[in-house]
């Protein structure tokens, strides 16, 4: 992210005459109580102007706000995205239109804030960003659409990357979360492009969402571009439409650091997986492959995640065979 991100008692009016003292070129993004204005400056000039959300009032005071230069020669609002070392999509394309509220791990309890967004009706991103983590969940008035944890190669989705910056938000000392504000028909595009609702053949000069391809993320409404957002891409292209149905994810109920727990296989374990017992012919018509691929990976000593990941099970899926296992007596937790 490159610019000015900041808030204060402003209006939109000051901060326009400020750049013509200036004589700036670039985008600013206002954003008031009601919603954000993207405003295309040229040389100090107010070039064009672009409603997100619902209309501001530009003497409003106190303001949020973000600037960002830009060559003279745009013709559209452009943002870098502030997050251009994840692999998440829909993270990058995320734009700040003004200072995200930090919300630190350990001081926060995420269940609260949960359960405090459904009451309000809340639509922003958290995001997690840390070293080579990187984590986003989508609200959409007040319901989790979609979430996402990057770590060590391997993405979490949905409920399982809930988990994961739930666990983030239990470790005091670690960098901020992030809570990105912005407005539901922003928020419903964001999710149409995380969860991959591609648009069908139809009239471009009516298209409402998201467009990636080189170079970044487009924002259309009604055919019109409003924002591009700049960030390296790698494989994701195409238009995504805004999501009409937005799903409602729910943390899991499984105890903190669960994920983290390891097994040891039982003596009838190891000769589950010794091809010279009894036992290792009837295991494997009684549990099938996948099973055996389970037991497998609880004999190299992998944590449940790291486990899930070699395997490319969502966690959910793997707790019933992990459930299974020992109630056969095949593992047993490591203590």
């Amino acid at each position: 992210m490159n610019g000015l991100v900041g808030s204060g008692s402003y209006s939109q009016e000051g901060l326009l005459e400020l750049a013509r003292g200036l004589g700036c070129s670039g985008t600013l993004a206002v954003r008031f109580s009601a919603g954000t204005r993207l405003l295309l400056i040229d040389g100090g000039k107010l070039k064009n102007s672009f409603e997100v959300g619902a209309p501001g009032d530009p003497s409003e005071m106190g303001v949020e706000y973000h600037f960002e230069p830009a060559p003279s020669a745009a013709d559209l609002p452009q943002l870098s995205t502030p997050y251009p070392g994840t692999v998440l999509a829909v993270m990058k394309a995320l734009p700040m239109f003004g200072p995200a509220q930090p919300l630190p791990p350990g001081l926060v309890d995420l269940r609260a804030l949960v359960n405090r967004a459904r009451e309000d009706s809340l639509t922003a991103a958290l995001a997690v960003e840390v070293e080579k983590e990187h984590g986003i969940a989508l609200f959409h008035r007040g319901r989790i659409g979609a979430a996402y944890f990057e770590k060590g190669g391997h993405v979490w989705e949905h409920s399982d990357a809930l988990r994961a910056i739930y666990r983030y938000s239990l470790e005091a000392g670690r960098p901020a979360m992030q809570l990105h504000h912005t407005d539901d028909a922003m928020m419903r595009s964001l999710l149409g492009l995380a969860l991959e609702r591609r648009a069908a053949a139809g009239d471009p000069n009516s298209f409402t969402g998201i467009t990636a391809g080189e170079g970044g993320f487009t924002y259309y409404c009604d055919g019109r571009a409003y924002l591009h957002q700049s960030a390296p891409l790698k494989g994701v292209t195409g238009r995504f439409t805004p999501l009409e149905s937005v799903p409602d994810l729910e943390l899991p109920d499984d105890p903190p650091g669960w994920e983290s727990r390891r097994y040891d296989l039982t003596l009838r374990g190891r000769d589950a997986l010794n091809p010279m017992t009894e036992l290792s012919m009837s295991f494997t018509d009684d549990y099938g492959q996948s099973g055996r691929r389970v037991l497998e990976a609880v004999r190299r000593g992998l944590t449940i995640e790291d486990a899930a990941a070699r395997l490319d099970l969502d966690l959910q899926a793997l707790k019933p065979w992990l459930e299974r296992l020992e109630a056969d007596g095949l593992i047993r937790p490591r203590r």
